[in-house]
């Protein structure tokens, strides 16, 4: 019997213990239902070919880095929009001395670094703008527009003028300078003092910035992620927006290397933006629940063919870019003309651009007249016809004709596609046009991690083509112009004293209209020497979920990121 009342007893007391429990509980479920989320939620997940050296620091890396630095991260002088207009941002206003060779930048007054434990690393100043350019310029600086500021028109010192106020002295007068200083070329204003205590290692890895995120995770190959600041709501520029839980908390840039799998990802939901190729617009297209951004008419980029051993006036690599060893740069002259410029002309012809846009393409770009779609370019030029027999007649007259009738043994190349864009299968079409007319060409698979540092260190003189895309122009065509024909550029690939003297004339000329005639000038110059294989215009297709609400005020929406938002 005692046995008996002892366990009613201890039933009875654990069923009180458990009502208790469950009491309490309630009580927290109903405090944390009280509570309403008022910043960014939820994950934007981005799945792109390649991140590229994968580095946190402007001047460690190239074009690619912007994507996940600029407007994130940190942030620029000013910012452009769809339109191409020079918005402010880090600056607010920008003055031109009358003889174009100073400008004056005047900076925000009230802006503060930050970093991903939260701590405040002070205002920033005109001397960490100053530090910044400074880096771009350095040695060690791998910066895509390095060229652009250290070039005959680039930056001859920099001075400050109180804690707000940036001085830029150029070796020349140069009326485009401030185009380098948008936030998807320049990515943006670094912390000197956090640079100066900690150095490049640590900053590269936990950077320091004033923008809306910082870096929250990191896997080499993977992914990087970066997650909105504490303090988002109160950040001076994104503080602003009208609905702050429509944008996102965290960030995910994910390395998918396959463009099939991008477009599988997306349409499962695993992701919600994705580059992808024209090849595979046609299976976003019309699905429902996503789309294909920006509109086909918009042209953004254009496919080219790069050549090693082209740059003749190149002073960055020791030796130069340049070997006139290879069939593309025969300085052997053929009448009026050099045996190169026939070589490129005859392989240039020999590709039909029509049918790589109807096949390739899908339909969505037009044959490019020149290696960037510069307007005054796009519509004074035309592009090379498809002549094949043209094309052979070329390649005798230059010197490489055929063993025999059929034989493919002009000479030999080596063609590369890194794992971007559309380039493999770009590569193989353009292989098959040209062992038509006897060229012998074997194709080569690199990463552009692989690429890019090979191509800038000069290592692809000699027997080396490779296809690449041009990103699209900016707010004038300086900034494009240099990173192709300025031999001071990290990845130039051509160069001679015509190039040279009219680029010079471009940046020095003050007159809007004799400012146009040189970049018409420069372009039939550059279009009749065949500076580079002149493939595909093409709009650089972005698939997205229609949950995402489209920023008109992106020039491209893969750059300023943390301006993406859901509808």
């Amino acid at each position: 019997m005692k046995k008996k009342v002892l366990l009613i007893a201890l039933v009875l007391v654990l069923a009180l213990s458990l009502g208790l429990i469950g009491c309490m509980g309630g009580e927290q479920e109903e405090e944390e239902e009280e509570e309403e989320p008022t910043g960014p939620q939820g994950t934007l997940v981005i799945a792109r070919a390649s991140l590229s050296h994968e580095t946190f620091l402007p001047w460690t890396g190239g074009a690619i880095e912007k994507n996940y630095l600029s407007g994130t991260i940190y942030e620029s002088l000013t910012l452009r929009d769809r339109d191409g207009n020079m918005l402010p941002c880090l600056a607010t206003d920008w003055d031109l001395s009358e003889d174009g060779k100073t400008w004056t930048v005047t900076l925000l007054d009230d802006i503060s670094f930050h970093d991903a434990a939260g701590k405040d690393w002070g205002t920033m100043t005109s001397e960490d703008v100053k530090y910044t350019f400074e880096r771009l310029m350095g040695e060690d600086s791998i910066s895509h527009i390095k060229g652009s500021l250290t070039g005959g028109n680039g930056i001859e010192s920099i001075d400050t003028d109180g804690d707000y106020t940036v001085i830029f002295h150029l070796k020349g007068p140069n009326v485009a300078f401030m185009n380098t200083c948008t936030g998807p070329d320049m990515n943006g204003v670094v912390c000197k003092a956090y640079l100066d205590q900690y150095g490049d290692e640590v900053a590269a890895s936990n950077p320091v910035g004033t923008g809306p995120y910082v870096r929250y995770q990191h896997v080499v190959g993977g992914y990087i992620q970066l997650q909105a600041i504490d303090d988002y709501e109160n950040h001076w520029r994104m503080g602003g927006v009208s609905a702050p839980t429509k944008y996102f908390e965290y960030i995910k840039f994910v390395v998918v290397p396959e463009v099939s799998a991008r477009v599988i990802g997306l349409l499962a939901g695993d992701y919600d933006m994705v580059e992808i190729g024209a090849e595979v617009v046609n299976q976003v297209e019309g699905q429902p629940g996503f789309a294909v951004l920006p509109d086909i008419e918009v042209i953004l980029a254009t496919d080219v063919i790069r050549f090693g051993g082209l740059d003749k006036l190149d002073t960055k690599c020791v030796p130069p870019r340049y070997d006139p060893t290879n069939p593309w740069a025969d300085e052997t002259v053929v009448g009026d003309i050099t045996a190169g410029v026939l070589v490129r002309r005859a392989m240039n012809l020999a590709i039909d651009k029509e049918e790589m846009v109807n096949t390739i393409y899908e339909g969505v770009g037009i044959p490019a007249v020149a290696s960037m779609s510069i307007p005054e370019w796009m519509t004074t030029l035309e592009p090379y016809d498809f002549d094949p027999e043209l094309a052979e007649n070329l390649l005798d007259d230059a010197g490489y004709p055929r063993s025999a009738p059929g034989a493919v043994d002009r000479f030999s190349m080596t063609l590369i596609a890194d794992e971007r864009y559309s380039a493999e299968i770009v590569s193989l079409a353009v292989a098959d046009y040209w062992e038509a007319v006897g060229i012998d060409v074997t194709i080569e698979n690199w990463l552009w991690s692989t690429l890019r540092p090979a191509w800038a260190a000069g290592d692809l003189n000699t027997g080396y083509a490779w296809t690449h895309r041009t990103p699209p122009t900016s707010l004038d065509p300086m900034l494009a112009i240099n990173m192709a024909f300025d031999p001071a550029a990290v990845l130039g690939d051509y160069s001679d004293e015509e190039t040279e003297a009219l680029r010079t004339a471009i940046a020095e000329e003050l007159n809007p209209a004799q400012r146009t005639q040189y970049v018409e000038d420069l372009g039939e110059y550059a279009h009749d020497a065949a500076t580079q294989i002149f493939l595909v215009a093409v709009y650089g297709p972005i698939g997205v979920s229609t949950e995402l609400a489209e920023p008109r005020d992106v020039f491209d929406l893969k750059e300023n990121i943390e301006q993406i938002h859901r509808k």
